[in-house]
């Protein structure tokens, strides 16, 4: 979901819903946090994420993510190390993989 919380947006998994029907709190998670973040209100929800555009390249949020990857964000969460590594390798694979070969003329 998407939702503005002192002035900054955030996009995290709703993890869990409390309060009433006509008042519902929405708990949300990030997938790299280690805690849930605070309960969200109704006047905070801007929306739900259906989609992420990242330059040329579209990505869909998954519903519920596959065992790698949530592997992956429990690695991230609990490894400073393992994140900035992850980091670096997905910076030179993406770096590769732009470069572009000189003009010959």
């Amino acid at each position: 979901m998407l939702f503005e919380h002192e002035e900054r947006l955030f996009a995290h998994r709703v993890i869990s819903v409390t309060g009433t029907p006509e008042q519902p709190l929405l708990m949300t998670q990030g997938d790299a946090l280690r805690t849930p973040d605070g309960l969200v209100s109704e006047t905070e929800l801007l929306g739900k994420v259906s989609r992420i555009l990242r330059g040329q390249k579209r990505i869909e949020p998954l519903r519920r993510p596959g065992l790698c990857s949530r592997l992956s964000v429990d690695l991230i969460r609990h490894s400073a190390w393992a994140a900035r590594l992850l980091l670096r390798l997905y910076s030179i694979r993406t770096h590769v993989w732009k470069r572009e070969e000189p003009c010959s003329s």
